[in-house]
């Protein structure tokens, strides 16, 4: 069940509860430019409403990938305003996130129901009404018209809805006839960017939910676009050793709210999931390198263990292969697609190196003393099953199996083939899209002219998340932060 309105709606199972978020919530949120001595790096955070738990809140912290702005406005670090590939905020609503693709969202982005639908075509057949609302809106949101659809909902919301003078969904009508009923891209900007194409939408649906259901999230940059350093030799050399300590450190000590870190979930995307298992390893093998953190769980998408990828020719980073990586062919292109050698999957074939993860592997510390398994945190995975030219198409999998013979706790959930074209924005038919605002651009022509990079209209297949993840991962990070009930709730809307 959805509300409109901002209202989170709450399921009740027995004695647990877990909140549905609608669409458009947008949970109150702070950037900050945190810097220890000549680092300085983006953080933005949202922490739940209500009263803390007595330890604080769990935290949900999340490694990005590509660069968030923070604020829009100053400068942190390396990164000035405009200069990342990301063009929406950290707690952007999903239909938010895809505004610069240009596609026309449904009412379900701003929180509008069928119900909602239903009492606007009735009210039409009342005399006035719906003139009312045309000239309120025609006076207030004219000039914001201008700027696309987004900035149109936003006039009617705080002007002629709040007033009483317009219904959410005569003012969406209203803003869908008078912004051309699309999105305007950013100046400098125009279509879907790799994040978009990669799931974005969900991954910021999946930050909506654990906010509404009491788990704080906190988005923290990398000292540059896509680099974590997420392997020995780099840890050794690189920022994030001197970094990381730091900064759990002063989270522990409330300088960003109420915050229990030894529940905290560290979740990857791509090289940020081999950052989760390089901090596995070093937190393995350095107890106490993390102030008072306890990794409850991880969350991996689209990528495995720190030793993907390793590979001697590589003219960056020359690495030697482990495990059954050993032997694999050196060299190759840096994107795979067609070729048996592009992933780990047929034992039968070796692999280019730097398309490589290693099966029965995940850390070095525990392919040294398997009976550490016990104390290896749960991980949740998800990435696509049949195609992932950014990555070892088996990298979770080979992950996943590992944890499962080695009885850690573990669930992984894949991009369903006949969902792989369309899952960055919902196929119409999956239940588990149900509710999205773009679905309905799922047809023939998505998807038609799509390269590795991406495309027009189109899905690139290294998905940063999808509908069929969504839930799930909700359930299992409650799970591993100890709302046992509320992960119940959750499943039982599966």
């Amino acid at each position: 069940m959805l509300l409109c309105g901002g209202t989170l709606a709450v399921l009740v199972l027995g004695a647990a509860a877990s909140t549905t978020p609608p669409w458009d919530y947008k949970p109150d949120h702070t950037s900050k430019c945190i810097q220890y001595d000549d680092e300085s790096r983006w953080l933005t955070y949202a922490l739940p409403s209500g009263t803390p738990p007595a330890g604080g809140w769990p935290i949900y912290l999340s490694l990005i990938t590509d660069l968030f702005d923070g604020d829009n406005v100053q400068t942190c670090g390396e990164i000035t305003p405009g200069s990342t590939r990301k063009n929406y905020t950290a707690f952007a609503t999903p239909a938010e996130s895809m505004a610069t693709c240009q596609l026309s969202p449904s009412p379900l982005a701003f929180g509008i129901t069928a119900e909602d639908e239903a009492n606007a075509n009735a009210a039409v057949a009342v005399a006035g009404v719906d003139d009312a609302c045309d000239d309120a809106m025609a006076a207030q949101c004219t000039s914001s018209a201008k700027g696309g659809l987004f900035t149109c909902m936003h006039c009617a919301k705080e002007g002629p809805e709040t007033k009483g003078t317009c219904s959410s969904m005569a003012g969406y009508q209203w803003c869908q006839k008078h912004s051309g009923g699309g999105n305007h891209p950013h100046p400098g900007e125009g279509g879907c960017m790799y994040d978009q194409e990669a799931g974005t939408m969900w991954d910021q649906r999946l930050k909506q939910y654990l906010v509404a259901n009491g788990i704080a999230v906190f988005n923290l940059n990398p000292y540059e676009e896509d680099q974590w350093d997420n392997y020995a030799s780099a840890w050794k050399s690189g920022k994030d050793r001197a970094f990381l300590p730091q900064f759990f450190k002063q989270v522990g000590s409330g300088a960003f709210g109420p915050i229990d870190v030894s529940k905290t979930v560290v979740r990857g995307w791509s090289g940020g999931a081999q950052m989760v298992s390089w901090m596995i390893q070093v937190m393995a093998e350095q107890p106490g390198v993390f102030p008072g953190v306890t990794m409850a769980a991880g969350v991996m998408l689209s990528g495995g263990s720190y030793a993907c990828y390793n590979d001697p020719q590589d003219p960056q980073y020359p690495l030697q292969p482990v495990g059954s990586c050993q032997g694999c062919v050196e060299g190759g292109p840096g994107h795979c697609q067609g070729d048996p050698k592009c992933d780990s999957c047929n034992a039968a074939v070796k692999p280019y190196c730097g398309q490589c993860c290693p099966t029965n592997y995940t850390e070095a510390h525990f392919a040294a003393t398997p009976s550490d398994y016990s104390k290896h945190p749960p991980i949740f995975l998800s990435q696509t099953s049949t195609v992932d030219n950014h990555a070892d198409l088996c990298a979770c999998k080979n992950y996943y199996e590992t944890l499962q013979a080695n009885n850690v706790k573990s669930e992984i959930v894949y991009v369903d083939s006949e969902d792989q074209n369309c899952f960055c924005i919902g196929t119409p038919n999956n239940t588990a899209a149900a509710g999205s605002p773009f679905s309905q651009h799922c047809d023939a022509s998505w998807g038609s002219d799509c390269s590795t990079m991406g495309g027009p209209n189109c899905c690139i297949t290294h998905t940063m998340g999808n509908a069929n993840m969504l839930l799930p991962a909700v359930a299992f990070i409650q799970d591993a932060v100890g709302d046992t009930k509320g992960a119940q709730a959750t499943r039982a809307t599966i």
